[in-house]
């Protein structure tokens, strides 16, 4: 069975019924990602590293704060990381939550990024140490040490009041995407639930037919490195598309995107590692999501290079259920012009 640019088996696309604009996508799952800095800060001055070495850390209210807050965080992080890293908290508020979000300024390479610094782990009263260091401080305090990893941090309510600020918790963005990603498949339905499964079924055929559950006893530095029940493993139908060796990929259900994950560097993208595709069969720059709209489910397209969004499928490509999207040849007037 083939349908011409329609992944919505059985359903048309009217005009009265528009596809999801660009603020429709940033509420959606990849809101985080989609938006995520690549660099906050270009710059830094002695007076910068001194600051920080004082034990102030800088607080931004929002990504595209300009002016940051050095707040004094002696208690939290006593001790600051070495050259080039810099811990900052972004503050998030969710619902009646205010939340302090660790990113960390590589100095060297002017960016900022989500993950610890490599080898690096959370304990309580001592802030950011290397894991020997960590291990170090609970044998000699002769009582166990809390020791946390980034995915650790979901579930946790560590309780922090920079002054002249809202009390609020410190997070790591790892544990804010597990937690967000657990509350919004915990409040789908049981159908709703399964609706997804099947637009996976019939748009990724290659995929995994069964979610992985989630274990008490796992713990990791990224939030896709938690087997959990609202994903399924992604494959490629063609053996041209395999992944690197430590790459894999995943389907998030509730949305239909694919995530690929780097084991090695701890890194995340919505693009294949060597090919470049958001999306198997279709043409680069091109994804596609589902949303559940006035109670119904329906599937866009997303033309990352033009911002767009549309509910059909790239000119002259179709998807055949048993094989995913497919480039056919253009019939008639389209294919003279």
């Amino acid at each position: 069975m083939q349908t011409t640019g329609q992944v919505d088996p059985g359903s048309s696309c009217t005009s009265a019924t528009a596809p999801p604009d660009e603020g429709l996508q940033q509420k959606q799952s990849d809101d985080a990602i989609s938006k995520r800095p690549l660099e906050w800060r270009g710059w830094i001055d002695k007076q910068d590293w001194w600051n920080y070495n004082r034990g102030q850390i800088l607080l931004f209210t929002r990504r595209d704060d300009h002016h940051p807050t050095y707040v004094p965080t002696p208690d939290l992080f006593p001790s600051s990381l070495p050259w080039p890293w810099e811990v900052v908290l972004l503050q998030e508020q969710h619902g009646d939550s205010v939340f302090y979000i660790m990113w960390f300024q590589d100095h060297e390479k002017r960016v900022m990024q989500e993950h610890f610094p490599p080898g690096h782990v959370f304990v309580s009263g001592r802030g950011i140490l290397p894991m020997t260091e960590a291990r170090k401080c609970s044998n000699s305090s002769g009582q166990s040490v809390e020791i946390l990893r980034p995915c650790d941090f979901e579930g946790k309510r560590i309780i922090v009041h920079p002054k002249g600020w809202k009390e609020g918790f410190l997070m790591s963005k790892a544990g804010q995407e597990l937690e967000r990603h657990k509350d919004e498949w915990a409040s789908m339905s049981a159908d709703d639930k399964a609706e997804v499964l099947r637009r996976v079924s019939y748009v990724f055929p290659a995929a995994d037919k069964q979610s992985e559950l989630g274990s008490e006893t796992v713990t990791g530095n990224h939030w896709l490195e938690i087997p959990r029940p609202d994903r399924v493993r992604w494959h490629p139908r063609h053996p041209e598309n395999d992944l690197p060796m430590g790459w894999e990929a995943w389907i998030y259900q509730p949305t239909g995107e694919v995530f690929y994950y780097d084991r090695v560097s701890k890194k995340d993208s919505k693009t294949h590692p060597t090919k470049s595709f958001h999306v198997e069969g279709l043409p680069l720059g091109f994804g596609l999501k589902w949303v559940q709209i006035d109670g119904k489910w329906r599937t866009y397209f997303v033309d990352h290079e033009r911002k767009t969004n549309t509910w059909s499928a790239p000119p002259g490509y179709v998807l055949d259920e048993r094989i995913g999207f497919e480039k056919v040849p253009m019939i008639g007037k389209g294919a003279a012009e």
